[in-house]
């Protein structure tokens, strides 16, 4: 489907539900005005990350010679908690986890494969 053809069936449907609507064309400023509302409000961290909901997964953490899964919970898209199934784990470098990544914003793989 050509895009004016896509542009006229989605304002035909649009009419149909709330009266009569037509084509406007945008200036150079009113494109400007969007950029700008994009980049200030829509682009920042809080917009995007900031209304997410509470989650948790799963990342590998590498210490000594043994690989451990480790619970990344995340709120408002930052790192909120650590821990693993294994007590020692938690006890030796929980502590140090948390001072390095508690608090800071989580992409998926951001911790990578953690080493100690």
């Amino acid at each position: 489907m050509a895009l004016d053809s896509f542009v006229s069936g989605l304002l035909q449907g649009i009419s149909k539900e709330y009266g009569m609507m037509k084509k406007q064309e945008l200036s150079d400023e009113m494109w400007a005005d969007i950029h700008q509302l994009a980049d200030d409000k829509y682009r920042s961290r809080e917009w995007i990350y900031g209304h997410t909901p509470p989650f948790s997964v799963m990342e590998n953490c590498v210490y000594g010679a043994k690989n451990y899964p480790l619970r990344v919970s995340v709120k408002k898209g930052l790192i909120d908690h650590l821990e693993s199934a294994d007590r020692e784990i938690n006890h030796v470098i929980g502590p140090k986890l948390s001072r390095q990544w508690i608090g800071k914003p989580y992409q998926p793989n951001s911790l990578g494969r953690l080493k100690y």
